[in-house]
């Protein structure tokens, strides 16, 4: 398979709402593919995107990664499709278990066992995603029909992820993983093969797969205070690098930094698609 390189830029709006909006535009007209939110202790990342969508015609609109649990999968189905109904079907809808510092210490929220929940909450979203839910299981009893005559396209799904568990389950059940901050060597010893193990699970291949790989990047003329700052993510990405290679509990977590207001870039990667993005991502597909 041939990778292929896109870039994008993460614009998760800081004190100034319109400026952020102003970025996006310019993003778009620099000729980013993709513009990306996270969605943690600010604004809500759906309807930051439905803004940028109005300044930005063109790009994609990336959630990385709204958490699971605040929301019911059908709820998700109802904001995503508007969202794709806005922008012309743009979105690419990422999620995630988050934590259990935000979601049960701060929220209340009963996590559950995440691996187990979030299968779960993407067959729900998914039959919701098509107008139409028929579900019984251990977390979600739905019996539900979307109102609206025509839906728009179902956007794909995108299961944050850096533990090998959580990216074995995506590479089974999703469209495309995000990352953030892990090392390349990581990325290529035991992301991919995690992901691909879930491919092959699911009976279906690789090529099409989408990663998003984000880091944080800056643009300075200050020589020494870039280096410095170099050199601490750098130490971040090798702890984010050990925090799962198994199985553990911390599967989803290491993906729900708040990466300011810069871009990042996504490459693909040679298995699979890379987005970058305000950090930098890179897609690999």
């Amino acid at each position: 398979m041939t990778a292929k390189s896109r870039t994008a830029i993460f614009l998760s709006p800081g004190a100034d709402l319109a400026a952020a909006v102003d970025l996006a535009c310019r993003a778009d007209q620099a000729g980013y593919e993709s513009v990306w939110v996270t969605h943690g202790l600010g604004r809500d990342g759906l309807q930051v995107l439905a803004a940028y969508a109005h300044a930005a015609p063109r790009v994609g609109l990336g959630t990385g990664i709204l958490p699971i649990y605040p929301r019911h999968p059908v709820l998700m189905a109802q904001e995503a499709l508007t969202l794709q109904e806005i922008s012309g079907g743009r979105l690419l809808l990422g999620i995630g278990v988050s934590h259990r510092p935000m979601m049960e210490a701060s929220l209340g929220l009963d996590m559950g066992r995440p691996l187990e929940v979030l299968r779960e909450y993407v067959a729900v979203l998914r039959q919701a995603l098509a107008g139409r839910v028929q579900h019984e299981g251990a977390r979600y009893r739905v019996m539900w029909q979307s109102g609206v005559p025509r839906l728009p396209q179902p956007p794909p799904i995108y299961l944050a992820g850096l533990g090998t568990g959580m990216l074995e389950l995506a590479g089974e059940i999703a469209d495309g993983a995000v990352l953030w901050l892990c090392a390349p060597a990581y990325v290529r010893d035991y992301a991919v093969p995690a992901i691909r193990r879930g491919r092959e699970r699911a009976g279906k291949p690789l090529d099409g797969f989408e990663i998003v790989v984000s880091v944080p990047s800056a643009v300075t003329a200050d020589h020494v205070a870039g280096a410095e700052t170099r050199q601490g993510h750098r130490r971040l990405g090798e702890n984010a690098g050990r925090v799962d290679r198994g199985r553990g509990s911390r599967a989803g977590a290491g993906c729900h930094r708040r990466p300011g207001r810069g871009g990042e870039p996504r490459e693909r990667l040679p298995a699979g698609r890379c987005h970058a993005a305000g950090h930098s991502a890179h897609r690999v597909s």
